[in-house]
């Protein structure tokens, strides 16, 4: 809560749910993870310059149910009937009348209308939430969203859309319809970068099948095309949403954004619709990666890698391949494209010992600092090949390509990877 919060009964609280990037069912990394938006993240800044009170919900995403984007209000959460995940979107709402109660308690007054904020999955929460709850929303602002906002309409040219897609199957999930009349005084700023390709789609967390398919066949399969449907339509329902794409910009908040979100937020404190002008970057063009040229190769915890990525996935990984390339201007998925153009074969090779090959299926993500000075590709060998790779044997890697093309995947001469005997650090 701002030192100078409003006191006047003006104020709108401000929400924004947690987005902890990953499951976890130790509920204190979620906490972790909340505490952050509220202290230190874009919403905090947001809440101190509107001098409103901010509420982060803390919502586990639990890892023994993957299928539950808790972080999102996804189809499966929303289908939760029992147990302490059930109808988390109720929950905060309760969330919010409490925490009203007790500010109201101290002499701070509160719209029963709250503004929301949200970004990637977050987003997708808000964006959904205003749908389900458009009484208790007085502004929303939505990014990051994969070029996917949730369409209030039940079909688009007679595919029927089902949630989180569309409408169709709402009341028959939520137990109430969706009330288009209060959900036009909504007022919503969505936005997205331009080089932005973090697609959710493709992952049956975010999207089952069918809802994946769906939305291809209806808005697009890609995230451009997407994101120009999904504004056509808003605009053909009358909903007073302002889109906007933000040029040379990734999947990432910038501080000029954050001022446009203010900026929005604080033109619709009161009923109406009042669009900004948002701020203007330079254009910059959309590339890809052609190569890739791996000049280390470490095991996980090595003390060569930077700290905050020792780690490596938490011990999902077991091999880091750096590379120097970097696009400067591109967000981190660039890595992301890579991988899905490039065929990687590689073996490792020492004397006397067994070939151990490793292929696409080995990599199982990738990390990045952004600024280009470390990037690279995470490994996991699985069970059969960590046991055939010998502990304190320096293994050569060399790329294979049985395509007869050349790879664009170069391994330099030299680079090895050591597995550490047992006790021995790495």
């Amino acid at each position: 809560m701002p030192a100078d919060v409003r006191t006047d009964g003006s104020a709108h609280l401000l929400v924004e749910p947690n987005n902890t990037g990953r499951p976890s069912d130790d509920f204190e990394v979620h906490d972790d993870s909340a505490r952050k938006v509220a202290t230190r993240d874009m919403a905090s800044q947001i809440a101190r310059r509107l001098k409103t009170p901010l509420l982060v919900p803390v919502f586990p995403r639990p890892e023994n149910q993957s299928d539950v984007y808790t972080h999102a209000l996804d189809r499966d959460t929303l289908l939760i009937a029992d147990g302490p995940l059930a109808r988390i979107d109720l929950q905060l709402i309760h969330m919010i009348d409490d925490a009203r109660d007790r500010l109201s308690a101290i002499g701070i007054r509160t719209h029963k209308k709250v503004q929301m904020t949200g970004f990637s999955a977050s987003g997708s929460f808000v964006n959904r939430f205003a749908i389900l709850h458009p009484d208790r929303v007085r502004a929303v602002a939505t990014g990051g969203v994969n070029g996917i906002p949730m369409v209030a309409t039940p079909q688009v040219e007679g595919r029927q859309l089902r949630f989180p897609v569309g409408t169709f199957d709402l009341a028959q999930l939520s137990g109430k319809r969706v009330d288009m009349d209060a959900y036009r005084q909504v007022s919503q700023f969505i936005y997205m970068g331009y080089l932005d390709h973090n697609d959710t789609l493709p992952f049956r967390d975010a999207y089952d099948e069918t809802d994946a398919q769906l939305t291809i066949d209806v808005l697009g399969d890609s995230m451009p095309t997407r994101w120009e449907t999904s504004h056509k339509l808003y605009t053909g329902l009358g909903i007073p949403a302002q889109f906007v794409t933000y040029n040379g910009v990734g999947h990432e908040v910038r501080q000029e954004m954050i001022d446009d979100i203010v900026g929005f937020l604080q033109t619709n404190w009161e009923p109406g619709f009042h669009p900004v002008e948002p701020h203007a970057y330079p254009f910059v063009a959309s590339r890809e990666l052609e190569r890739i040229t791996v000049h280390s190769a470490w095991w996980r915890g090595d003390p060569a890698i930077p700290a905050p990525f020792r780690t490596l996935f938490d011990g999902k990984g077991d091999i880091v391949l750096a590379h120097s390339e970097w696009l400067e201007g591109q967000d981190y998925r660039q890595l992301n494209a890579f991988r899905k153009k490039a065929t990687l074969r590689l073996e490792l090779r020492a004397p006397k010992r067994e070939v151990i090959i490793l292929t696409d299926e080995n990599i199982v993500g990738s990390v990045c600092d952004g600024d280009g000075m470390f990037q690279g590709f995470v490994l996991a060998l699985g069970p059969t090949k960590l046991d055939l790779l010998v502990p304190g044997v320096a293994y050569e890697m060399r790329v294979m390509d049985a395509s007869g093309k050349p790879s664009l995947w170069i391994v330099r001469p030299g680079v090895t990877i050591t597995r550490p005997s047992p006790g021995v650090p790495p």
